[in-house]
This record gives structure tokens, C-alpha cells and sequence, in this order.
């Protein structure tokens, strides 16, 4: 990731860089473009905009809106495991980003605490949007990758975060908006305990069930023990319809209270 200047614009922009391998051909290159200006086309308040998509001198780019801030993975490992009406609130927003691309036709793939952005005026963005990975007619994930993230794998045709890949990525199954609920779902179990989702030390998209987040915070409302715990079902019917219900449940825990978050107004 880069930040950058655009001179047409005269603004600040975030630019990201396709990693081109030995198995990226002219196909998976016109997918990722592709895919990229859908994303495009999503205009919601808690979703990083994609300004731009091109190529320079067999170089090819995305170029997307800066903000000034940090992912929440940074944010947790800075001011800690967040109560349980600020994970709802961060929850709610970035349930919210998901919709609004769900009803684009748009389908994350690797929602984590990383993709989900902490301005410092406090809002919540989802960033990456079709960039994880690029559909196949075939398979459903290609074995292309971005430069400067480390944390995706690569097992064949399956790419994605380990921790937070649903039980269906690992079967190498179609994506669907069930599955953006799922990393949600385990993005708000980080957001809790500051520790990715796991079953002795296994990914959890592996094992019949998910973590009791109570085992680690006794202090956490059943209410949303409920929510992460229906996200995170094994079968894609089992959870959530839509990520505007999730959205929705969240909202209910939140309960109208104003929510800022701690150190929200970063150095």
C-alpha cells in the first residue's frame, strides 16, 4: 500500500499494486480490472471508495481513497480489547459498508480486522473491496494476490486469511454475502479479546464450531455473544439472511447511545 498525491484531483489517495506471479495470465489480469471497477460503483459512507483502476509500464494499480487513520487491528493492539458497545458500533458500520456492496453485486472475501479502517474522526470504513481475490468461471478464488499483504495464503485455488476464512473457503466453495458475514462476525471476536478467532491454535473455519467469546470476556452481553455466534454458523443458511440484518441486531445493542471510541482521535 502507498500513499500518494493525484495531481488531477489535488487530493491524498491510497494506491494499491497487483502482485503479478508465474500463474497470473491475461485472464486473471482483465478479472482483477474487471472486478475493481465494480467496486467502483459503491457509494456508501463506510466503504473505501476505488477512484481508479489502471496500468503503467506493466504495472497494474488500484487507486483508492486515503484515510487518515488505522486498521482496527492496529487500533486494538493500541488501545486494547474495545467494550461491548464499541465493538457493536464498529460492527454495525462495517455490516452497513458490507450491504450497500452486497446489493452492488459485490463480495468481499476477506473481511478482518485489517480491512475494516478507523478514521480519526472516529467513522468505520471496509477497504479492499474485490481485491482479495478475483472470480473464477470455474473455481471461485484465483491465485492472485496484492503486494503488501502478507497475511493472505495461498493452498491451490483457495486464497484468503486463515483465521477468518469461512468454513465454505476452505471447501473451495462459491463466495457468497454469508460469507463476508462470517469474517464479520470473527472480526467482532477479535475486536473483544484482541486475539484472532481460533480453536487450539487451528482456524476456526476448520472446526465444527466457534469460539465462546464468554470464555475470554465474561463482561460481553449474551445479546451479542447471540449476534457473533449466529454469524459465525457453519452453514451459510444458518446465519444471517443479510448483512443489513446483522446490521440491524447490532444497532439494537448500541440502543441509540452515542458511541466514541477510546483514542479515537489518533496522533
Amino acid at each position: 500500500m502507498y500513499r500518494a498525491r493525484h495531481l488531477n484531483l489535488d487530493i491524498d489517495v491510497a494506491v494499491k499494486v497487483l502482485r503479478v506471479g508465474p500463474e497470473t495470465d491475461s485472464r486473471h489480469i482483465a478479472r482483477f480490472q474487471r472486478e475493481a471497477k465494480a467496486a467502483a460503483r459503491i457509494d456508501a459512507q463506510n466503504v473505501v471508495r476505488v477512484l481508479d483502476v489502471g496500468e503503467m509500464r506493466g504495472v497494474y494499480y488500484i487507486i483508492m481513497e486515503y484515510v487518515p487513520g488505522e486498521n482496527a487491528r492496529r487500533f486494538v493492539r493500541r488501545v486494547g480489547s474495545l467494550t461491548a458497545i464499541e465493538v457493536a458500533f464498529v460492527g454495525r458500520e462495517a455490516a452497513r459498508g458490507l450491504a450497500e456492496a452486497h446489493r452492488t453485486g459485490i463480495i468481499h472475501r476477506d473481511v478482518k480486522p485489517d480491512n475494516i479502517l478507523i478514521s480519526r474522526h472516529g467513522s468505520v470504513k471496509v477497504s479492499d473491496f474485490g481485491l482479495a481475490g478475483v472470480r473464477d468461471d470455474l473455481t471461485p478464488f484465483t491465485s492472485c494476490a496484492l503486494s503488501g499483504d502478507a497475511r493472505l495464503t495461498q493452498t491451490g485455488k483457495i486464497l484468503g486469511t486463515p483465521m477468518y476464512m469461512a468454513p465454505e473457503q476452505w471447501l473451495g466453495n462459491r463466495p457468497s454475502p454469508a460469507t463476508d458475514i462470517w469474517g464479520l462476525g470473527a472480526t467482532l471476536y477479535f475486536l473483544l479479546t484482541g486475539e484472532d478467532p481460533s480453536v487450539a491454535g487451528r482456524p476456526c473455519g476448520l472446526e465444527a464450531a466457534f469460539p465462546d467469546v464468554r470464555r475470554r470476556r465474561r463482561d460481553v452481553p449474551r445479546s451479542l455473544v447471540s449476534i457473533i455466534s449466529r454469524a459465525t454458523m457453519r452453514t451459510p443458511s444458518g446465519r444471517y439472511l443479510s448483512a443489513a440484518d446483522l446490521a440491524s441486531d447490532l444497532e439494537r445493542e448500541i440502543g441509540g447511545r452515542k458511541v466514541e471510541l477510546p483514542g479515537w482521535q489518533l496522533k
